[in-house]
């Protein structure tokens, strides 16, 4: 489906929970998760093969590569949010033309700590629309 997204040159966003950490500095402890599918090679390579084509990293692009202490992801058990034991699994991913136009990327971070909150905190970004 990317492709043909790609081919009808239309601009266009992948995002949400892809369930996947890109790279070590991405999470809190590369060695916490060893084994864990989050971290499976396949399927680093295959948002790898996103990021090939031509799709931007909406997070990685505002934070000029360097993703380390973004998360997206804290678990519910062993105190995760309250140790800062985090990880990036949910993305925006831009298409070029979208990615031109990207002014701001985030992510909510703080309501992963209000009561009963979500495990995932919400990612945003703002892109400049129009002239």
């Amino acid at each position: 489906r990317t492709d043909a997204l790609l081919r009808s040159e239309v601009p266009f966003v992948l995002l949400g929970d892809f369930n996947l950490v890109p790279s070590d500095h991405d999470m809190y402890s590369p060695t916490a998760l060893k084994g864990d599918a989050v971290i499976h090679p396949a399927c680093r390579h295959r948002f790898r093969a996103l990021k090939y084509k031509g799709l931007y990293d909406a997070l990685e692009t505002v934070h000029n590569g360097d993703t380390r202490g973004v998360y997206t992801y804290w678990g519910y058990r062993g105190g995760a949010w309250e140790r800062g034991n985090g990880i990036r699994i949910d993305h925006v991913m831009l298409e070029a033309a979208v990615a031109d136009r990207l002014q701001a990327a985030g992510v909510h971070a703080h309501v992963r700590g209000w009561d009963t909150p979500s495990d995932h905190a919400p990612v945003w970004t703002r892109v400049r629309w129009g002239q």
